[in-house]
């Protein structure tokens, strides 16, 4: 993904990186599930560089509304191709204190 929060974008984790930091902080891991896709991935892509038009009157409502229909079309493809190892936008950890 693009650069935000910056100077402070320090970290992007993949599920190895969760899973070998919630082992050494003493935690059981439980389940690391991925969210989104290949889709949701071409979605966000697709969202940061519409991001700006959002802004405009009338237009970026139009352009709003389409993108929230494209964005959810992008959920159920991913679903339908179960395709979420694939460029996952993010994990969900579920981890117990040991």
């Amino acid at each position: 993904g693009y650069i935000h929060n910056a100077p402070y974008d320090f970290y992007r984790y993949t599920k190895y990186g969760l899973q070998t930091l919630a082992t050494d902080a003493k935690f059981k891991v439980l389940s690391i599930n991925p969210l989104g896709g290949f889709f949701c991935f071409l979605g966000y892509t697709r969202s940061t560089i519409l991001m700006p038009l959002f802004r405009i009157p009338i237009i970026g409502k139009l352009i709003l509304v389409i993108n929230f229909i494209l964005s959810h079309i992008d959920i159920i493809l991913d679903k339908f191709t179960r395709n979420s190892s694939i460029f996952p936008l993010n994990y969900i950890l579920i981890a117990q204190k040991s």
